[in-house]
C-alpha cells in the first residue's frame, strides 16, 4: 500500500500549513481514526516497521493525522504520561496515600462500600 492510497481510503486532506495529513474517514469521539491500523501502515511506509514493544505515536499532537513524517514509535508508559500532562486522559488517577490527604481526595463512596465488603468477606 502507498500512502496516497491509504489518503484515498481516508479521503485525507493536507493541512499546508502544519503539513499533517488528516483523516476523514471514520474516526473516535477524541478524533483518532477509528481503525488504529492506519497510523501503524502510515509508519511502516515512511518509517519501516515499528519496533517491538513500541507503539505509533504523533510528533504533531493531532490525533487524527497520519502523515509518516509526524510519526514515531514510542513507548506505551511515555504515552499514557503524556495523555495525563495534556489533560486528555480520563482514565483513574491513582494518589498514594499521602497525596490523596494533601488533596483531599478519597474514594467515592460505591468504592468505600465495595472495599469494606469485600474486607467482611461479602464479595467474591
Amino acid at each position: 500500500m502507498t500512502i496516497e492510497r491509504l489518503a484515498e481510503i481516508g479521503r485525507a486532506v493536507e493541512d499546508e500549513i502544519t503539513g499533517c495529513l488528516l483523516w476523514r474517514g471514520q474516526t473516535t469521539r477524541a478524533g483518532f481514526v477509528a481503525d488504529r491500523r492506519a497510523y501503524v501502515i502510515a509508519f511502516e511506509i515512511g518509517n519501516g516497521p515499528v519496533p517491538d514493544g513500541r507503539i505509533v505515536r504523533h510528533r504533531c499532537d493531532q490525533p487524527g493525522c497520519f502523515a509518516p513524517a509526524h510519526l514515531y514509535a514510542g513507548t506505551p508508559a511515555t504515552n499514557v504520561r503524556d495523555a495525563w500532562s495534556r489533560g486528555r486522559s480520563r482514565g483513574f488517577v491513582s494518589y498514594s496515600r499521602e497525596e490523596r490527604k494533601a488533596r483531599g481526595v478519597g474514594w467515592p463512596d460505591s468504592a468505600r462500600q465495595t472495599a469494606a465488603a469485600n474486607r467482611a468477606g461479602r464479595l467474591g
